[in-house]
């Protein structure tokens, strides 16, 4: 069967999956299946994440998305704005309906990325899809300002780190089927900041109904 021939809410034993923007081509490590930077959203400077575009053909998903804009731990600025994609991790087996577990990465909301934890040898060991997210970090992440503030309450509040990771939420929601998850399970976690802001989740009403 060939890739355009496929369902997208339907999991196929394989490296090639079709989500509703099109089809992902991961790879195999070990005894997990891995799909890397894939795209759940795209955002314009201090506004709210959107869908991302729908692409023809196989895209490339073996390899680590764009972290967000952050100076790392070496004193280099690194990362980009259009930074909203996450990596997958799945068992390699023919099973469906599998827990997820939606990581959010620490770094104090400044710096750091999806792949600061490898989720290899957990989704297999967990039998659970984990999927890490990149997300906008520091003052493109949080910005209160007056003036980039717009009649719409989530734009206004200047949170717009935690609005992607609603927006990603969203998309595996909607797309998790593709790879075997069960929507109706889908736990959030995170690391250092991470966890700070799973609590800004668990308290934030456009949050509600997705974990």
């Amino acid at each position: 069967m060939h890739f355009r021939d496929r369902v997208a809410s339907k999991y196929w034993y394989d490296t090639i999956q079709n989500t509703r923007y099109g089809c992902l081509e991961g790879y195999r490590s070990g005894k997990t299946l891995v799909f890397r930077g894939v795209p759940y959203g795209k955002a314009e400077r201090w506004s709210l994440p959107e869908y991302p575009d729908a692409w023809d053909g196989v895209r490339d998903a073996t390899l680590s998305g764009p972290m967000g804009i952050h100076v790392n731990r070496d004193g280099v600025l690194t990362g980009v704005e259009d930074c909203l994609n996450m990596d997958i991790y799945r068992p390699d087996t023919q099973q469906t309906g599998l827990p997820v577990m939606f990581f959010l990465h620490g770094g104090n909301n400044q710096i750091d990325g999806a792949d600061q934890v490898d989720f290899t040898e957990f989704a297999y060991a967990a039998n659970v899809i984990a999927i890490s997210v990149n997300y906008r970090l520091g003052a493109l992440g949080f910005n209160p300002l007056r003036v980039i503030k717009g009649e719409d309450p989530a734009q206004a509040s200047g949170n717009f780190a935690i609005l992607d990771a609603i927006r990603g939420l969203s998309w595996v929601r909607d797309n998790i089927v593709s790879f075997g998850g069960n929507p109706g399970n889908i736990t959030i976690a995170g690391f250092s900041s991470g966890g700070r802001d799973v609590m800004a989740l668990l308290i934030s009403p456009d949050a509600k109904g997705y974990f």
